[in-house]
């Protein structure tokens, strides 16, 4: 399916943080993708470190690209191998950390992350639990040719997805297939997964930095995805 790179409601790759969510980051162990470069778009956020511990770890340098449609395409061809690696990384730095605990690892992520949250799941067997915020669910060739719905049998921790059902990228009969997908298979935490759709609401509903956001579904997205942590044992 072709994208329009201009569309504000597909261009979910820069960073959702707040403030005032500092404690959950501190909390638990998040990995993802961040564009930090001023020259790619005012809008991008810069969180303090005051109160947090942080270090540098080397993944794929998309910060280097100045125009977000180079940004974006070159996420869309960053393999599933090379995110994997990154995430790898990202969890080892944490696991020795003096503040990490890889026995409580949970993952969340927007847009492509929100989708490699589904595919990470299924790989590292450490994560107990998953949050998807309205990751795609359908390939993007050349490079993403595997999606969600292929790794239902193989997921390591139930996933909670949340999607809005005005979402112009992410049909709802990809979403109701995942569902559909989830209830059938044998696998006990695709049994335990869950679909949350917000009716009506649009592709990157939870960015608060872009027109798309929605307040209400943001925050009670939000409070699901910490319930479903302290169910799971993340948080």
């Amino acid at each position: 399916m072709k994208r329009d790179l201009q569309n504000p409601d597909l261009n979910s790759l820069l960073p959702d943080v707040q403030v005032d969510r500092r404690g959950f980051v501190a909390a638990c162990i998040a990995a993802g993708f961040a564009v930090a470069a001023d020259p790619v778009l005012a809008q991008a956020i810069k969180t303090p470190m005051d109160g947090l511990e942080g270090g540098d770890i080397k993944i794929g340098e998309l910060w280097k690209l100045p125009e977000i449609k180079e940004v974006v395409a070159g996420a869309n061809q960053l393999s599933d191998e090379q995110a994997f690696k990154d995430l790898d990384a990202t969890v080892a730095w944490a696991a020795k950390h003096a503040r990490g605990n890889a026995d409580k690892l949970g993952i969340t992520g927007f847009c492509r992350g929100g989708r490699m949250v589904w595919m990470e799941t299924a790989h590292e067997k450490r994560v107990k639990a998953g949050v998807a915020w309205y990751g795609g669910l359908g390939p993007a060739e050349p490079v993403i040719k595997t999606t969600p719905l292929d790794v239902v049998d193989t997921l390591s921790a139930p996933v909670l997805g949340l999607y809005g059902g005005a979402d112009q990228g992410i049909p709802q009969e990809q979403v109701e297939n995942l569902r559909e997908a989830l209830k059938k298979s044998k696998d006990k935490n695709a049994q335990r997964s869950q679909i949350h759709v917000y009716p009506d609401m649009p592709h990157g509903f939870n960015a608060d930095y872009r027109p798309s956001y929605r307040k209400e579904a943001a925050a009670d997205g939000w409070k699901r995805m910490l319930a479903w942590f302290k169910r799971h044992g993340v948080a």
